[in-house]
């Protein structure tokens, strides 16, 4: 019964995570107000579910059926990819903004950039955040061209933080986004 329990709870914090990914997203900057206006609203046309095929996954993820990601049970970790069609990297960069975080309620930890193997860069950005009163880490990846940009989201609690940022990072760093 108490393995059931664990499971419910790490299945609740998904599925919370889930949720919160989704009320979080913001990708502009204060003169495309109108642009964040239908980004914030349920209709995200210009999300997309990215290729589980443009990472290597860290070991011990798993695909889960009926979410474009990953999931690692025993750490409670997620992975998201999702490409944002009619923004470039700048873009992602730029909204990352004290506002941004602040709206947010997170704290920004650190933010740096990786080369990839295809030549290209991507932006890593570590946050902070409380999620149903629990301290969460949040990695987000971007990289991209003149069109799109791919964004990776893992989120973790906090105590598991020094065991995954490790594994998650290389994952990162496998990064092969061609676009479309």
């Amino acid at each position: 019964m108490i393995a059931t329990q664990d499971s419910f709870r790490s299945l609740k914090g998904f599925f919370t995570l889930l949720f919160l990914f989704h009320l979080v997203f913001v990708f502009g900057q204060e003169d495309r107000r109108a642009n964040l206006d239908a980004t914030n609203t349920d209709d995200q046309s210009n999300v997309y579910s990215a290729s589980l095929d443009c990472i290597i996954a860290p070991e011990g993820f798993q695909k889960i059926d009926g979410y474009n990601g990953y999931y690692h049970a025993t750490t409670g970790t997620s992975l998201m990819m999702n490409v944002v069609k009619g923004r470039t990297i700048v873009d992602a960069e730029e909204s990352l903004t004290e506002e941004y975080y602040k709206n947010i309620q997170a704290d920004l930890l650190s933010k740096f950039r990786v080369p990839l193997a295809d030549g290209k860069e991507m932006l890593i950005v570590k946050i902070k955040l409380n999620i149903d009163g629990e301290p969460f880490i949040r990695y987000q990846g971007f990289t991209g061209g003149l069109n799109e940009v791919l964004w990776l989201l893992a989120t973790l609690p906090e105590k598991y933080d020094s065991v995954v940022q490790g594994p998650l990072l290389n994952s990162f760093k496998t990064t092969k986004f061609a676009q479309r």
